[in-house]
């Protein structure tokens, strides 16, 4: 048999390999966006290691600044299920 790892851990995996800022996909969305205009980053905001983990977003944020995306506007869907229900606020 072999480990089969879920996206949450190959993406965290890959973040820390370093292999996750050269994701040729997030490259060239994110080197399209014109100057003074916005990238919008839509997805789960959780600490709850399940289906997400702040520290994709924060890797994403990082790949924006490296790239020179100006303006980055986060756009939460917040959990209450792998989380507290009301514990949006610590974001």
């Amino acid at each position: 048999g072999r480990v089969v790892y879920q996206d949450l851990t190959r993406i965290s995996k890959d973040i820390e390999a370093g292999g996750f800022f050269a994701n040729a996909a997030l490259a060239a969305a994110m080197d399209r966006i014109p100057s003074g205009s916005a990238l919008h980053l839509l997805g789960l905001l959780s600490d709850g290691g399940v289906h997400s983990h702040l520290e994709h977003i924060e890797a994403l944020l990082r790949m924006a600044r490296d790239r020179g995306v100006e303006k980055v506007f986060l756009h939460p869907l917040l959990d209450g299920r792998d989380v507290p229900p009301q514990s949006a606020h610590q974001y």
